[in-house]
């Protein structure tokens, strides 16, 4: 009879466990799924915010573009002239143009029809050598 008792007892504490478990791997599944699901919008909110940060720095490097030629009071010949230079030197942020002279001095170098607007918007930015 006392084998019988403890059999039945394990056989108690094994039904028990085993719906224990079953709750502990649905408790598991359902904790995974909300880490999951926390993980792709914490990615995808990210990526959104990242996207909007790259597009105010394009703008404003074009803006400070736009600002520089105002605050120098560059014409529209002028600005297309800077342009040209940006283009031809292969800069990467427009303003760069602003910085150094040797890009507008190479420029009147090479130029053969407007050498004199070339030196007149170095001397306008930089002042006279």
């Amino acid at each position: 009879m006392n084998g019988f008792i403890i059999a039945t007892r394990l056989g108690d504490s094994y039904k028990y466990s085993k719906s224990f478990g079953s709750s502990h791997i649905g408790f598991f599944l359902l904790m995974s799924g909300l880490i999951l699901l926390l993980s792709i919008g914490w990615y995808y909110w990210f990526q959104q915010k990242e996207k909007k940060l790259k597009q105010a720095v394009k703008k404003k490097k074009v803006s400070l573009f736009q600002e520089l030629c105002h605050l120098h009071k560059i014409t529209v010949v002028e600005k297309k002239l800077l342009q040209q230079a940006i283009h031809a030197n292969s800069l990467k942020q427009s303003a760069l143009a602003f910085l150094d002279p040797v890009i507008l001095s190479q420029q009147a170098e090479k130029s053969e029809t407007n050498t004199d607007q070339w030196i007149r918007l170095k001397e306008k930015l930089f002042g006279s050598d």
